[in-house]
């Protein structure tokens, strides 16, 4: 029996989470399912999203800080035009009521980053290799991943793996130093069937696609039922850093 549980866990994780939600397993994901460059992964990518967070705190309060200290300014502005070209330049008091608008958007950025001790990592926050390449088009960007190249990143690449496993998910530090990590297995347009022009649309990408079949799956025969998501880092794949509420 050990030989065959080994021979399952060296299944890449996003596989294996594939198979189990194919054959209805319903007990959450947590990080004994994963392997210790996964979890270092995740560990890093908190980081570096809490530092990032850092940029952007300091970004948003200068931000808000010129809303508030240039209206004044602003306003003199709009009066004075207002009243030598009133054809021209806009009404003071709906440019008061937007500008108002915009400063209240700002102190509501700088508000969202109140909790030090939560922050939201979404897909931007993975390395240009290993993102999913849905978005393919006029602008460029990576196609979805062949069958080669789904099954060698997938045994490769760890940022690979946790993103096709969780995409986008919430971190918690808590007081003892450790990390955890909150989401749902789960699919977009869950419980939504395809129609059958919908669905002879996707062949081609089905044929090419191993993620895009899947998807297919999922959708079409009603699996895409979600699993909870509670993995909890220890303090050795943790360190201190400055996260965002979302």
């Amino acid at each position: 029996m050990a030989g065959i549980a080994d021979l399952y866990k060296s299944i890449p994780t996003n596989m294996r989470l594939f198979m189990e939600q194919v054959v209805g397993k319903e007990s959450p994901i947590t990080e004994k399912d994963f392997t210790p460059r996964e979890l270092t992964y995740m560990r890093r990518q908190v980081e570096a999203a809490s530092e990032q967070d850092e940029i952007d705190e300091v970004l948003a309060r200068k931000t808000l800080k010129r809303w508030e200290d240039e209206k004044a300014g602003s306003m003199r502005g709009v009066h004075q035009m207002n009243k030598k070209w009133p054809e021209m330049y806009s009404d003071p008091v709906k440019h008061e009521a937007e500008y108002d608008r915009n400063t209240e958007e700002a102190r509501k950025d700088v508000a969202s980053f109140r909790d030090e001790t939560v922050t939201p990592v979404q897909y931007g926050d993975y390395e240009e290799n290993v993102r999913l390449g849905e978005n393919k088009g006029l602008f460029g960007g990576s196609p979805q991943r062949n069958v080669y190249e789904t099954i060698r990143d997938s045994f490769t690449k760890p940022g690979y793996v946790v993103q096709t496993s969780l995409g986008r998910y919430v971190a918690t530090k808590l007081p003892d130093g450790t990390v955890e990590i909150k989401d749902r297995y789960n699919w977009d347009k869950k419980g939504e069937k395809l129609t059958v022009s919908e669905f002879l649309s996707l062949v081609p990408m089905m044929l090419r696609s191993p993620r895009a079949l899947g998807n297919v799956i999922m959708r079409q025969w009603g699996l895409d039922k979600s699993r909870d998501v509670n993995i909890t880092l220890p303090k050795e794949y943790s360190r201190g850093g400055r996260v965002r509420l979302i």
